[in-house]
């Protein structure tokens, strides 16, 4: 009887844990978003569409959400799209508590996103496309997320109708 409560109790953590890994969503609002992470909880974003932005005009922004404590490394950080062919680095910005940023749970000079937002959708599609693993290695963030087909061809239809 205790072996088979203690095979239930193990079934269920394993079961939970399977839950928990990270996945891609999409969500259509005003516009187009990629999703990676935990339901709820995005550590990696991609946007698509028109938006009151940096550029104002159709633009892509990709967000990386960063651990609590990381100061700002010495080395460009980059999110490295693997492709069929090759690869691209994408360069984003370590964004900075402090100054304008102000930032509620976290003292000023710690990064607490990486970003970048340039003028129209093609990053965006190109990602979505072509895009076969998303990688980061950066302080503070360390993500390899394969690619999901569906998702990223929902992402790429959201987007081209934004």
């Amino acid at each position: 009887m205790r072996s088979s409560a203690f095979l239930a109790v193990a079934i269920a953590v394993l079961a939970s844990g399977a839950v928990a890994a990270p996945l891609w969503t999409v969500e259509k609002s005003e516009i187009a978003y990629l999703f990676y992470g935990e339901p709820g909880k995005a550590m990696l974003s991609i946007s698509c569409g028109q938006e009151e932005g940096e550029t104002g005009k159709d633009e892509t922004r990709i967000e990386v959400e960063v651990e609590t404590g990381t100061k700002p490394g010495q080395d460009k950080v980059v999110l490295r799209v693997e492709q069929d062919q090759g690869h691209k680095d994408v360069p984003l910005k370590p964004l900075i508590c402090g100054g304008l940023s102000e930032c509620k749970n976290q003292p000023d000079g710690e990064v607490y996103r990486y970003a970048t937002s340039v003028p129209g959708k093609g990053l965006a599609l190109d990602i979505a496309s072509k895009g076969r693993k998303l990688v980061i290695d950066a302080p503070g963030a360390k993500i390899e997320a394969p690619a999901d087909a569906a998702a990223f061809k929902t992402f790429s239809v959201s987007c081209l109708n934004w």
